[in-house]
């Protein structure tokens, strides 16, 4: 969810409640040969860079695309308008994509889950919102992700005005934990 907060004379800045993730200097993008987004971060030994976009489309609703791993561990998320350079694994083979609109729904629940084979880097996950067809919008609270090239997430991040995003994971793995029995459906299904 985003919210905007206009301070007197100040002009308005954009802040996020995306559970566990907490906003970031603007980054400004260059387009360059080399995608420089995944530069600016040094993961553990163990662990690789995932870069996750979500540009904000007419459709874009305000839910959250959350991403775990097989086990239900958190490791990020990202609304419209945003990007988020994330640390997985390197034995990592899969991850899931859910709404956040389905963590918080009730057990039984309709839900869209997404499962999503991880590409070696520099590739990564662009998010896209549902659309039933060109003509018309379905509730924006559902993006699909799809694996995407270096050279189609420079070109998201040069043509889309986004804001950064970087993982709180202690606080978002709290929350997938508060709703633990909802998580553990949703990675079953």
């Amino acid at each position: 969810m985003r919210f905007f907060v206009c301070l007197f004379l100040a002009g308005c800045t954009a802040s996020s409640t995306v559970p566990g993730m907490e906003p970031v200097a603007p980054r400004a993008h260059d387009r360059e040969p080399t995608l420089v987004e995944l530069a600016r971060t040094s993961p553990a030994d163990d662990q690789r860079p995932l870069l996750v976009v979500f540009p904000r489309h007419a459709c874009s609703a305000s839910a959250s695309m959350v991403l775990v791993d097989e086990n239900a561990t958190f490791l990020g998320a990202v609304t419209p308008g945003t990007a988020a350079l994330l640390s997985v694994k390197k034995d990592t083979r899969r991850v899931f994509a859910v709404s956040s609109v389905d963590v918080y729904a009730a057990p039984t629940r309709w839900l869209a889950r997404y499962r999503l084979e991880l590409p070696p880097a520099p590739s990564g996950v662009l998010f896209d919102t549902v659309r039933p067809s060109t003509r018309e919008c379905g509730n924006g609270q559902y993006a699909k992700p799809t694996i995407a090239s270096k050279e189609q997430l420079e070109n998201a991040l040069a043509e889309n005005d986004v804001s950064w995003l970087a993982p709180r994971t202690l606080e978002g793995q709290a929350w997938l934990d508060a709703h633990r029995e909802r998580v553990r459906e949703l990675l079953q299904r």
